[in-house]
Order: structure tokens, then C-alpha cells, then sequence
């Protein structure tokens, strides 16, 4: 990755990724690449969560993502992944 992140899936994101086609799934890959090049940026909407982070949420291509920025560990931490 140009930015030196990487993105991590929360168990319950893996499940949904799992659930889906694979072309679902190589959409969904594809974007969370694009995060962990743009690992800054602010999504559709955004919370703060009960410990204090900064939760983005996005829409991509029918399905929401929730995920945060771990600066320290220069990941992508993707929460959850929801049809709509």
C-alpha cells in the first residue's frame, strides 16, 4: 500500500464478506484497498464510539462499511459490512 496501511477485518466483517458473490467480494476488497491508501479520510458519516474513536461510515456499491484508522498500528480496522 502506498500509505503503509493495511486493513483488518472484525470477525463479524469476514462473516458478511462471506456471505456475498465473488464479484461483491472483489468490490468490496477494491475498497477496502482505496481506504488503506486514503487512511484520513471521512466517510459518509461519522461517530464517536464509546472509547473516544472516530468511527467513519461509507456506502459502496449497496453495502455500509464502518471502520476507524489505528494511526499506531497503521491499519484500517474494518468493523462492520452491512447489505443495505
Amino acid at each position: 500500500m502506498a500509505s503503509g496501511y493495511d486493513y483488518l477485518l472484525d470477525r463479524e466483517a469476514v462473516a458478511e464478506l462471506l456471505k456475498c458473490s465473488s464479484r461483491d467480494r472483489r468490490i468490496l476488497v477494491d475498497a477496502f484497498a482505496q481506504i488503506a491508501r486514503h487512511p484520513l479520510m471521512t466517510g459518509d458519516y461519522s461517530f464517536r464510539n464509546s472509547d473516544g474513536r472516530d468511527n467513519q461510515v461509507i456506502e459502496v456499491s449497496g453495502f455500509v462499511l464502518t471502520f476507524w484508522s489505528d494511526r499506531s498500528a497503521r491499519l484500517i480496522r474494518i468493523l462492520t459490512l452491512e447489505r443495505v
